[in-house]
C-alpha cells in the first residue's frame, strides 16, 4: 500500500449529480475530489482498488476519473465513494 499526502479540493455532490453516475453504488455517499496528480482508481470488474482518500475522518475510495489537461489549469477530477 502506498501512502502519501496530496493537495486537493473535496466538494459535495448534488443528488442530481449522483443519479447521473454510471459507476458506484446508489446507496453510498459520494464526493468530487480535484487533484493535480494522477491517483489510482478502482475499475468495475478489476482487481486493483482505488486510492483511499481520508477526508473529515471518513475514507473515500476513488471510483471514477476525468482528465483535464488543457494547459490552462491541468487537473484530475475524481469521484470518491464512502467506505465504512
Amino acid at each position: 500500500m502506498i501512502e502519501g499526502v496530496f493537495l486537493g479540493s473535496v466538494q459535495p455532490m448534488s443528488w442530481k449529480e449522483t443519479q447521473s453516475l454510471s459507476v458506484g453504488r446508489q446507496d453510498a455517499g459520494k464526493v468530487k475530489i480535484y487533484s493535480d496528480i494522477k491517483l489510482p482508481v478502482s475499475r468495475e470488474g478489476g482487481t486493483t482498488p482505488g486510492a483511499l482518500v481520508l477526508w473529515q475522518n471518513e475514507k473515500w475510495e476513488l471510483i471514477d476519473e476525468s482528465v483535464f489537461q488543457n494547459d490552462l489549469i491541468n487537473h484530475y477530477k475524481y469521484i470518491g465513494e464512502l467506505r465504512k
